[in-house]
């Protein structure tokens, strides 16, 4: 079994200057048995104290939502789900 921590970012695409904003949400992955979402208390505190304002943070825990959705419908592979996404990863040393 795996864990994988996923971290919820947003990226703007610009040809010649790149953006993304990290949000204090994550999914974490355990391989073929589940999914929970952590660090949810501190997207709130964020939001709270203004340094997201709620509709970033309402953006945040819908696409956290939206992640935990995708992984369950593929069996909590995160390889499988990105790749239905169009993503595929390698990684070093395999």
């Amino acid at each position: 079994m795996w864990f994988y921590p996923v971290n919820m970012a947003f990226a703007t695409e610009h040809p010649v200057l790149a953006h993304s904003e990290y949000r204090p949400v994550e999914a974490m992955v355990r391989t073929g048995e589940a999914v929970e979402v952590d660090d949810v208390d501190e997207l709130l505190a964020a939001v709270r104290h203004g340094l997201l304002s709620p509709d970033v943070g309402e953006e945040a825990v819908r696409t956290a939502l939206s992640t935990v959705e995708g992984l369950s419908r593929n069996g909590y592979d995160l390889d499988r789900w990105l790749a239905g996404n169009g993503l595929e990863l390698t990684w070093r040393g395999a």
